[in-house]
Parts: structure tokens; sequence; C-alpha cells
């Protein structure tokens, strides 16, 4: 082979060996994404999926909004995270029942592995982050500290929900958040509790696109 041909053969196995490390770069941010483990990023993308959910249901009062909402001047969370995934009904049923129609949810394209990782996450008991930022003003309580309506016959201490917080809607809770392994996509229950009997919860279905979270679906769970 002649010198040229020698140094045109380099330039084109060069060409090719850039094109081909742009192109994976460029499949790993936007397609062939890399799983993340770091329970600190798991974290905070969890806090940005409750931001998101709070701002889409429970927006200030008097504000338009297209997607249906809870007016309220300020908002109380539970602090303790929603473990039910459906109540009243027995495990395999309620299994059941959730994965079908978490299948069926988003047009049917959500990620086997973020059903399964909000299965087991949902059901994880423990201690809502207070973290979530809100436009409005939050507080955050134990369930068992209030009451709604009819006076228990033993308060143990227990204070009527709406003399203490006048202006809200009821006690917001959530599950832990379900994701893929690459955190852009996320399954999420909440739940609001307004009386004795009111009350109902809901399903979230986002994906993260362009940096931001999206709701994609949702759905009615149960209500009272």
């Amino acid at each position: 082979m002649t010198k040229p041909g020698i140094i045109w053969s380099f330039l084109i196995v060069a060409v090719v060996a850039v094109i081909a490390v742009c192109v994976v770069g460029v499949w790993n941010r936007v397609g062939g994404r890399q799983a993340i483990t770091d329970p600190r990023a798991v974290a905070a993308a969890e806090d940005e999926v409750y931001e998101v959910v709070v701002r889409h249901v429970y927006v200030p009062e008097n504000k338009n909004a297209s997607a249906p909402h809870v007016a309220a001047t300020q908002l109380v969370f539970s602090s303790t995270l929603d473990t039910y995934l459906c109540p009243g009904v027995d495990k395999k049923t309620c299994l059941e029942g959730v994965l079908r129609r978490l299948r069926g949810a988003a047009d049917g394209n959500i990620r086997p592995e973020t059903i399964d990782n909000f299965i087991q996450q949902s059901q994880a008991a423990g201690t809502l982050s207070t973290a979530f930022r809100t436009d409005l003003p939050r507080t955050f309580v134990a369930p068992d500290s209030l009451y709604f309506g009819i006076v228990p016959i033993e308060k143990n201490s227990q204070k009527p929900f709406y003399e203490s917080f006048r202006g809200a809607s009821g006690i917001i809770s959530f599950s832990h958040v379900g994701f893929d392994s690459t955190l852009h996509e996320a399954i999420v229950s909440t739940s609001i509790v307004c009386g004795d009997l009111c009350g109902s919860g809901r399903r979230y279905v986002l994906r993260k696109k362009w940096g931001k979270w999206k709701v994609v679906d949702a759905w009615v769970v149960w209500t009272s």
C-alpha cells in the first residue's frame, strides 16, 4: 500500500472511532442511560416526584389549573409513609389488580423494572421526606395525633384537624416512589383523608424528559 493510502486508512479509522464514541455518548444520555444506585440520587429524585405531584393536585387556592385539584391555603402531610397498595383487599388479589392496572397504564409502556420497584418500595414503611418543596406553607404530622368530625371516646391528646389547620383540605400521604434503574420513570401513590368517611387515593406515573418530571398517567385507587 502506498504512503498516501496508509494515511487515508488511518484517517478513516480515526473518524469512525470518533463517530462511535459520540454515538455511545448520546445513547447513554438519551436512550441507553446508565443505572443509578446512589441512595442520595434516589432520595433527590423522590423529592422531585413529590413536588410535581403536589403541584399537580394540591395547588394554591384561586390558581388556575387544567388538572383536577384540591384548593387549599396550607398543606398538611402525614409524617409516615403510606404502605397500603389497596386497602381492604387480600394481598394476592391486591397484587394481581395492581399489576394488571400498571401494565395497562401510560399506554402500556411502563418498564417492568419500574413496576417491580414500585411494588417493593410502596410497601416499605418509613418517614416521609421533608426536603421536597411546596408552593404553600406545610406541616408534617402524625396522623393519629388528630381527629375529624366526631370526637373520639378517648381523645388521648388528639386535636380536631380543621381547628388546628384552617385552610387545609386534609392529611396528605405519600408512598415511597418506585423508579426504573435510570431514575427517568416513576410510580407513586398519594392519598388525602378529609374526614371519617371522606378521602381518596390516587396513583401517578411520571417520566423525566429534558430534566423535568411530567405526569403521564393517573387514576383513582380508592374513594370514600
